[in-house]
C-alpha cells in the first residue's frame, strides 16, 4: 500500500529530468503537426493554381438559360455580288448579274442570277442559298476572350469566306477550329480582333463543291 502512495504523490519536483524530456517530446510533436498542416495547405492552393492554369477553357455556358444566341452579323444578300470561297480544297468564285424581265402583265421587274466563275453560265441560285444566308445572317453563343487568334486555328483558317457588295461594304469571314469541348466552332471577321464561338452546323453552309453543284443543276434541267 505504501508503494501506491508514493506513486500517487509522485510530482515533477521528484524527477525534473523525466518531465522536461516529456515536454520537449510534446512541442516536437506539435511543430510537426503545424509543418504537416501548412503543406497540405500549399498542396491544396499549388493544385487549384495548376488546374486553372493548364485545364482548357471550357467555352460552353454552365447554365443552359445563359446560351441565348445573339447577332453578330445581320445584313440582306440581296445586296451581294460576289462570294469567294476559299479552302483546303481550292477556290470558288460566284458572282452575280441582275436581269431585267417582264411579267405576264407586261410589268418589269428586276431578278438576280448566280454563277460560279469557269463553268457554264448557268443559274445556281437555287444551291447556294444556304451559303447565302449562312453569311448574311450569323448568330454566336459567346465571345472568346481567354484565347489568341492563333490558339483558335485562325493562323491558317478552314475556310475563308470572302463578301462584294453593291454598296462597298465586303467583308471576309474567317472560320477555325472547333472548340475543345466540342460546343462549337471559332469564327472571326478579318478585319477584327474579336472571336467568337458559333454553331459548328454553320460549317455545312461553306462547303461549297462546284463540280457538284454543276451536275446536280444540269441533271434538274436535262429532266
Amino acid at each position: 500500500m505504501a508503494k501506491n502512495n508514493f506513486d500517487e504523490n509522485f510530482s515533477v519536483f521528484d524527477a525534473p529530468a523525466e518531465h522536461k524530456d516529456k515536454k520537449q517530446k510534446s512541442g516536437k510533436g506539435k511543430i510537426i503537426a503545424l509543418i504537416a498542416g501548412f503543406l497540405c495547405v500549399c498542396l491544396v492552393v499549388g493544385g487549384i493554381f495548376l488546374v486553372d492554369k493548364f485545364m482548357p477553357e471550357t467555352e460552353q455556358p454552365k447554365d443552359e438559360g445563359a446560351m441565348e444566341p445573339f447577332k453578330v452579323m445581320e445584313t440582306n444578300p440581296d445586296s451581294f455580288t460576289k462570294v469567294t470561297v476559299t479552302s483546303k480544297d481550292g477556290t470558288v468564285e460566284l458572282y452575280s448579274e441582275t436581269k431585267e424581265t417582264e411579267t405576264e402583265e407586261g410589268e418589269k421587274q428586276e431578278n438576280k442570277y448566280w454563277y460560279i466563275k469557269g463553268y457554264e453560265k448557268i443559274d445556281v441560285s437555287s444551291a447556294i442559298t444556304s451559303l447565302l444566308g449562312g453569311t448574311s445572317d450569323i448568330e454566336a453563343y459567346s465571345e472568346i476572350t481567354k484565347r489568341s487568334a492563333k490558339e483558335c486555328g485562325f493562323e491558317n483558317p478552314r475556310y475563308t469566306v470572302s463578301v462584294e457588295t453593291k454598296d462597298n461594304k465586303g467583308f471576309t469571314l474567317l472560320v477555325g477550329d472547333d472548340s475543345p469541348d466540342g460546343f462549337g466552332m471559332y469564327l472571326k471577321f478579318a478585319d477584327s480582333d474579336k472571336i467568337y464561338l458559333v454553331s459548328d452546323e454553320l460549317l455545312d453552309n461553306y462547303i461549297v463543291d462546284a463540280e457538284n453543284i454543276m451536275a446536280n443543276i444540269k441533271s434538274q434541267t436535262d429532266a
